[in-house]
This record gives structure tokens, sequence and C-alpha cells, in this order.
């Protein structure tokens, strides 16, 4: 029985749990990066590994809402099946109906940041990344180090010099046209009349977006 979502069974967790422990057995350790992380498999993985870590990946939410949109992707695309539709059951907040797909794209953004804020105080640890950061080797060492997690700097040196286009499936650089800024702006005003929690988005890990800056904003006298 599916009693997930978006195809994915309660057993199909399980036996990835189960993988997980096998490797960690052999191998002490085990990384990941996978958006199903915080909607799907969180609650599952903490039960049977309650110390994970956790990189939160920070990226300006208008950028990554852009991005989708140059695949032509976003939750109620037919043909993105893959995409996680919004206003499911156990989502964290209700969005409003009639969003354009870049306000879409922008309201994935947010569920999956309040499904991480919701969970954070249940990982082992976390520690923040900035995707413009993946280009410096100064601050993956940093990230290894405080993950405690063996490297060897050649490595590092090689993977920033690399940037293998190849492996990305954007090949256009994401630029917010002034058609997605207003969009993004008429959002801003619609989740603020919609109670949408403003204050989650308060705080030094938001403060360098626009987007999340307006939102947090509304709470100002």
């Amino acid at each position: 029985m599916v009693d997930v979502y978006n195809g994915i069974s309660r057993d199909e967790v399980l036996e990835k749990a189960r993988i997980i422990e096998r490797i960690v057995a052999e191998r002490g350790d085990y990384f990941e990066s996978t958006q199903l992380f915080t909607r799907i498999f969180a609650p599952t993985f903490l039960q049977r590994f309650p110390s994970v870590a956790v990189i939160h990946l920070l990226r300006d939410p208008t950028e990554v809402a852009s991005s989708y949109m140059n695949r032509k992707s976003y939750p109620s695309h037919p043909d993105r099946p893959w995409r996680l539709p919004l206003n499911l059951r156990n989502s964290r907040f209700r969005f409003p109906p009639g969003l354009s797909p870049f306000q879409e794209n922008l309201c994935d953004w947010l569920e999956n940041e309040l499904q991480y804020l919701a969970l954070k105080p249940h990982f082992g640890r976390t520690v923040e990344f900035r995707c413009s950061d993946f280009g410096s080797v100064d601050r993956i060492c940093a990230l290894f180090d405080e993950l405690g997690v063996p490297y060897r700097m050649a490595d590092v040196i090689r993977h920033t010099a690399s940037q293998d286009l190849d492996r990305n499936a954007n090949r256009r650089k994401t630029r917010i046209s002034r058609k997605f800024q207003r969009q993004a702006d008429e959002l801003v005003e619609i989740l603020i009349r919609q109670r949408f929690p403003v204050s989650e988005f308060q705080g030094p890990s938001y403060e360098d977006f626009d987007f999340t800056r307006r939102l947090a904003g509304a709470l100002e006298p």
C-alpha cells in the first residue's frame, strides 16, 4: 500500500533505512543529498539514526524558483510527477490556490524550509552552507572539518576546479526576470494576508534573501 505520497510506500522507506544501516555497519558513515529527506524520510530515519547530521543548503528562493522555471518544472505540472505537490495532509501550511507556476515553486521552497525548521531540533547537529560557497576550497574544507569528515585537499581542489556542467540539468544561467520579481512581491502580500508563519524566517540564515527578508519584515512595527 502506498501510504506516504508521490509513489513512495512505507515499505520502500523502511527498506532504504535498512540499506543505510548496512552501509553504516560496513563503512562507518553514510552521506546523501536528497530533497525527499525532510518531507518523506526524516521521521523514519530519525528513529533509526538519532545522531544524523544535516547540511542545510541555503540559496536565494527566487533563484531556486527561477531555476525550476528554466526547466518548465513546478509542483502542479502534469508532466513532472517527481515534484512534490503542495497542500498535502502533512504540509506545514495550506498555500492559497490560483498561484502562478513561479509562485508555486517559491511555495515549494517555503514548504521544504518549514519542514526543515520543524525537524531541526531533532537532528544530531546541523551545519549551514551557502550555495555560492561550492566554488570555495576554504569553505568546503571548513564544512568537512566542522562535520568531522576526513578529506584530501587534492580532491577538494579538483572538485572546485571541475564544475562539471554536464551533470547540471539546468544549462541556462539563472536570472530573475522583472515578471518573476513582480510575482514574488505579489506572493509576499498574499502570504501575509493568509497569516503565513513569517516569524520562522527571521534571523541571520535568511537575511541575505530579499524574498524572506520581506516576509520577516511583515512583523516589524
